[in-house]
This record gives structure tokens, C-alpha cells and sequence, in this order.
């Protein structure tokens, strides 16, 4: 616990030095979000990220893009804990896009998990199965083999959820 609180006080400390880099504060606090709220009060999570996403969007540096990204997908990561789908997917697509524009084979191939992983929960395993291809395209091209794995691991819930083990 001691390690947890002290991790979290230096997450706000790094947000609150508005002499480091806006883009090291950012990334400090949106850690902070996901630690404190993101899985156990996701509305309050929602809240603060979107008010973070506004305040970047005030905000010109070199790596905007790639923090608002990361907040897209956290945003839509809130909705999907709230089983609020259809939101989620706004999200996820939104940071996809930006993944996209940055050429980020990583980002790309989370943010195709994401949604295929969404649409399985709503039992649309067509869909689901569209996205998880799409995602393994992506990640065949990474060094690390965790988010193809993933992906893999993903395809087999949906073949299973139908019964289909050929």
C-alpha cells in the first residue's frame, strides 16, 4: 500500500510541476486516472480525462497527437466499464485514427483490439472477428509478440463463443 500511495503522490507531483514538459505531466496524470479511478469509478475517470483532453487541445507541442491518442483510448475504455458500447467505439475510433495518421503499428493494432473486443461483448462476432484480423496484420510487424498473442487469444474467445473448434 505504502509503494501504491507513493507512486500515486508522485503521479500528481510530476502533473502539478508546470516546469517539466506538458507532455510528461499529461502522460503522469492520465496514469494517475487509470491507477486511482479508470476501473473502479470510471465516470469520475471519464470526467477528469476529458478535462485533460480539453486542456491539451489548448495546448501546441510535438507530441500532442500521441497523448490524445492515449486519452481517446482511455476515454473509451471508461465507456466499455459502463457497458456503454456505442460511445466506447466513438472512442477507440477516434484514437485509431490518430494512431493511423502517426503510423504506429502498435497503437493501431490496440485500438483494432479494443474495438473488436467491444463488438464481441455485444455478441457481434462478425465484426469482432473483422477487427481482430485487421489487428494481427499490425502486430505481425511488431518486435514484441504480446499484442499478437492477445489478438490470437481473442480470435480463439470468438471461434469458441460459436462452438467452432475446426
Amino acid at each position: 500500500y505504502a509503494g501504491a500511495q507513493s507512486d500515486k503522490d508522485s503521479l500528481l507531483l510530476i502533473w502539478e510541476d508546470e516546469a517539466k514538459d506538458i507532455s510528461i505531466r499529461c502522460n503522469a496524470y492520465a496514469d494517475y486516472i487509470v491507477q486511482q479511478f479508470l476501473f473502479n469509478q470510471p465516470d469520475t475517470s471519464y470526467k477528469m480525462l476529458y478535462e485533460l483532453l480539453n486542456l491539451l487541445d489548448k495546448e501546441v507541442y510535438e507530441s500532442k497527437e500521441v497523448d490524445r491518442a492515449k486519452i481517446f483510448n482511455l476515454i473509451g475504455i471508461s465507456f466499455y466499464l459502463r457497458s456503454q458500447f456505442d460511445e466506447s467505439i466513438k472512442y477507440y475510433t477516434n484514437s485509431l485514427e490518430i494512431q493511423e495518421c502517426l503510423n504506429n503499428p502498435e497503437g493501431v493494432s490496440k485500438c483494432l483490439n479494443n474495438i473488436g473486443y467491444t463488438y464481441f461483448k455485444q455478441a457481434d462476432n462478425l465484426r469482432a472477428l473483422e477487427y481482430y484480423k485487421r489487428s494481427l496484420l499490425f502486430s505481425e510487424t511488431l518486435k514484441s509478440k504480446e499484442i499478437y498473442a492477445v489478438t490470437l487469444g481473442n480470435i480463439g474467445l470468438v471461434y469458441a463463443d460459436q462452438n467452432d473448434y475446426d
